[in-house]
């Protein structure tokens, strides 16, 4: 039991006592005059209050001892955690020891969350609000391991840095308040290798990687170095975060048409049923905006003095049987030549479209490829070919069986207007 607790019951009880031996010595008007006191009835108010106050506090301490002891247990539950992050510091050693030895990711996020509830109380120290960033940041590079020698296109990798327990705003920190700088060691970049600017929320950083820029085969080391610092909160800090590196070669055995897949004709025709071209419609964006990549008002230039208005983009409506990455070619019935689209549809398999979730894409700005046309404003027939792209599937870390043929989806009616 609590010593606070203890001291102020024996200071109850021993006033208790004495008002009750004194009206012992007293005659029986005396004690009826006692008991209408004005001052009897503030002292047994006062002990009433201690008495259930320290009472409440008791059985929230005995609730508080018995979360914290449960976050010992090796079968503790993710709901526990959080909940024994209501007791605010009781727990902050438990919550520490979790984060770092959980035995799942979910007792681990668990235990980050628990922490910035705690700190979203304002009941941690700086050094305390430090670690929790240091040992709850999660930073992920995205890119292969492995690229053939012969790769002559430049591609990114990515590096994601994030708390994922402050993916909201808890008690009094939002993401925002947390923000980052940070350097890519090894890049051979200047740009990448000063510190970035101050940026508020997760990171999500492009690292361009020129094959020329590395004649070696490697193995090459990058080494992501970030800083992280808090905004508008009672403590003002920042703190070095743990390096994290990176390493990726050129394999000269490795070809870079080696990532195609075999062709057969079930897949063939499923990829010909699920790719198709549609007219995008800018006022069905929710906030009434034009496609991405395209001019204001939904205007695809075809060259100086012709456009098509709301022009097609590519719709892909269900889980593909195979990976996609390839360039896109517009073609107009009765022009030569065809044009290009700025964006090439790059699509994994792994993490394609789900049934019933048809994904857009769309083609970007439209360069000539031997198109010198059309001459003048209608209606014309217009399709896309697409065509495999090596290269581009190199590029992207979940792009793994490249589908080796073109594919050409069926004719639709555009609009060409003047400019």
């Amino acid at each position: 039991m609590p010593d606070w607790f203890l001291d102020a019951l024996t200071d109850a009880l021993g006033l208790l006592a004495q008002a009750a031996a004194t009206v012992r010595k007293q005659p029986d008007a005396g004690r009826r005059a006692w008991l209408s006191d004005p001052s009897t009835a503030v002292l047994v108010v006062l002990g009433a209050t201690v008495l259930i106050g320290g009472g409440r506090r008791l059985l929230l301490g005995l609730k508080a001892r018995r979360a914290v002891h449960r976050l010992a247990d090796p079968d503790v539950s993710p709901g526990e955690i959080i909940d024994a992050s209501q007791h605010g510091r009781a727990g902050l050693i438990d919550f520490f020891r979790l984060l770092e030895e959980g035995k799942s990711p979910e007792i681990r996020a668990a235990a980050a969350r628990a922490l910035a509830v705690v700190w979203g109380a304002d009941d941690l120290i700086p050094e305390e609000e430090k670690a929790v960033v240091t040992r709850g940041v999660e930073v992920r590079w995205l890119g292969r391991r492995r690229y053939p020698r012969g790769l002559a296109r430049p591609f990114s990798l990515q590096v994601r840095c994030a708390l994922p327990f402050l993916e909201h705003p808890i008690g009094g920190i939002s993401p925002g308040q947390i923000e980052w700088s940070y350097r890519v060691a090894g890049s051979r970049r200047a740009s990448l290798e000063v510190p970035s600017d101050w940026k508020a929320g997760p990171i999500l950083a492009q690292v361009p990687i020129e094959p020329a820029d590395f004649p070696e085969n490697g193995p090459h080391r990058l080494v992501f170095q970030a800083r992280a610092r808090t905004v508008g909160l009672t403590s003002s800090w920042e703190v070095d975060l743990p390096h994290v590196p990176f390493g990726f070669e050129f394999d000269p055995l490795l070809r870079v048409d080696s990532i195609l897949g075999p062709p057969d004709e079930d897949r063939a025709a499923a990829i010909s049923s699920l790719v198709r071209a549609r007219i995008a419609d800018p006022t069905t964006a929710p906030d009434g905006t034009p496609p991405r990549g395209l001019p204001d008002g939904g205007i695809l230039p075809l060259g100086p003095d012709l456009a098509i208005h709301r022009p097609p983009s590519i719709w892909v409506d269900g889980p593909l049987p195979c990976d996609l990455a390839h360039r896109v070619f517009l073609e107009i019935e009765g022009v030569a030549g065809r044009w290009e689209g700025s964006a090439p549809l790059v699509l994994a398999s792994s993490s394609g479209p789900s049934p019933g979730e048809p994904h857009q894409h769309e083609i970007g700005v439209l360069s000539p490829d031997g198109a010198r046309g059309p001459d003048r404003a209608g209606s014309y027939r217009a399709r896309f070919v697409l065509e495999p792209d090596p290269e581009a599937a190199w590029a992207h870390p979940d792009v793994r069986s490249l589908w080796p043929r073109p594919i050409v989806t069926d004719w639709l009616e555009i609009r060409v207007i003047r400019r």
